[in-house]
């Protein structure tokens, strides 16, 4: 990504700290589900190996930090308001 587009420092961090797979293919416009704010919220807070925090361990990872619900898919696949997220990041 080019350092003179939007959010390049964030994103290059994120892959870096990966928390981002492949961000070629993120776009920071597009509404982001509760799966995606939870695996990226625990890979930031260091509870474990980055690698080993995707959407499908996630329920582990709510029974030890239970900071949201999400028991189903479809309740990880519904998208989060930016207040949604702040009160996850506070949780």
């Amino acid at each position: 990504m080019p350092e003179s587009e939007r959010g390049e420092y964030e994103i290059s961090f994120a892959h870096s700290r990966k928390i981002l797979g492949d961000y070629d293919n993120f776009r920071p416009d597009d509404a982001l589900t509760l799966g995606d704010a939870l695996t990226w919220l625990f890979r930031t807070r260091n509870v474990d190996d980055p690698e080993n925090i995707m959407p499908d361990t996630l329920s582990g990872y709510l029974l030890r930090y239970p900071i949201a619900l999400a028991e189903t898919d479809a309740q990880k696949d519904q998208t989060i308001t930016k207040e949604q997220l702040l009160t996850l990041e506070r949780s």
